[in-house]
């Protein structure tokens, strides 16, 4: 074994030992995220990585929005996120759509990093880009940055922290909603989060950016 290769399991040790062990999106997760369980879909996104094969996304935060109306009142009945608006054979996934979308809330135009699922989808709004052009974190919320606005994104590759997996199982997992006494709590365990992820950059980036050397 080179040396470059052992430095490299080394650092991809490293990263292991800071955020886990990651699963690749496999058919039964597809098939639990067809379900309404929005509190556990909120859990399981953040922390996740979106592989191509010109970069490393990491997701840090994320808003969940239903498409039922009893569970969301925003609740979007079309649109490009919907899964059906793409042959399944022409996407990696076939019940989920990882797509951009641009559009004005009221102001200038906005391109959206988003996961199309059936009863739900998901807003990326914050996440950490590491590329072949940028050795470096970058972090765009609520924007996606330009690199995956300009990829291919329907044979991006989609991969789930260990641990959030295993918290899906609980009661809480099958919630209809958030309730609000509940929110200061998650408020707080999510900048916690945000602050791990700001410890684990460097690492990040020197794994990553390795790889391509």
């Amino acid at each position: 074994m080179s040396p470059a290769n052992t430095q490299v399991q080394h650092k991809y040790a490293g990263l292991v030992d800071a955020l886990g062990l990651y699963v690749p999106l496999n058919a039964q997760i597809e098939e639990f995220l067809s379900g309404n369980n929005i509190t556990s879909i909120s859990k399981l996104f953040p922390g996740s990585l979106i592989t191509t094969n010109d970069y490393l996304l990491l997701l840090v935060t994320c808003e969940v929005y239903a498409r039922d109306g009893l569970v969301d009142l925003y609740a979007e009945k079309t649109g490009a996120s919907f899964p059906e608006k793409l042959d399944t054979k022409k996407r990696q996934y076939a019940t989920i759509k990882l797509c951009t979308i641009t559009e004005s809330d009221g102001g200038a135009a906005l391109h959206k990093l988003i996961f199309g699922c059936k009863k739900f989808n998901v807003l990326v709004t914050g996440s950490l880009l590491v590329s072949k052009t940028h050795n470096e974190v970058k972090f765009d919320p609520p924007q996606c940055h330009k690199t995956v606005l300009e990829s291919d994104l329907n044979f991006a590759s989609i991969f789930i922290r260990g641990v959030t997996i295993n918290e899906m199982v609980g009661p809480e997992a099958f919630a209809r909603s958030l309730t609000t006494t509940a929110a200061p709590t998650a408020l707080f365990q999510t900048c916690r989060k945000c602050l791990q992820f700001e410890s684990l950059l460097e690492a990040l980036v020197l794994f990553w950016s390795e790889l391509w050397i």
